[in-house]
């Protein structure tokens, strides 16, 4: 089995794990963060927000490009995961998480941190 064939479960498993591990880390002073999709508890709310974080490289049109979720739609897990995988898909990110955090206003706002793919910035050839 080659190793992009491994990619799509280990990263199921790793979704799984922290996603069951998340209840147990202190949430930050700004509200309760939960990471990618397992948050049947806000299924139906408002998403009042969609932030991207983390890019410089790739412009946020087109993160926004490939994501279905909007300001205004009600809050669906599986779509927040389907959009996580599209951002991951394009292959210009080493790593990308989403997060749900619930609002004062009985709303949502998704996250999506990305950490984009190292740039060769320069190559130096020197000859004898």
């Amino acid at each position: 089995m080659r190793a992009k064939d491994l990619r799509l479960p280990a990263v199921r498993l790793i979704l799984a794990a922290s996603a069951a591990l998340a209840p147990l880390i202190p949430s930050p002073v700004y509200g309760q963060t939960t990471r990618i999709s397992v948050t049947p508890q806000f299924k139906g709310l408002p998403v009042e927000n969609v932030s991207i974080r983390g890019n410089a490289q790739v412009p946020t049109s087109v993160i926004r490009n490939v994501i279905r979720t909007r300001p205004g739609d009600k809050y669906d897990p599986a779509t927040v995961e389907d959009d996580y995988r599209r951002i991951y898909d394009s292959k210009k990110f080493a790593n990308v998480e989403a997060l749900v955090e619930p609002t004062d206003h009985r709303s949502v706002n998704v996250i999506f941190i990305v950490t984009e793919q190292k740039l060769i910035s320069k190559i130096t050839w020197t000859t004898r």
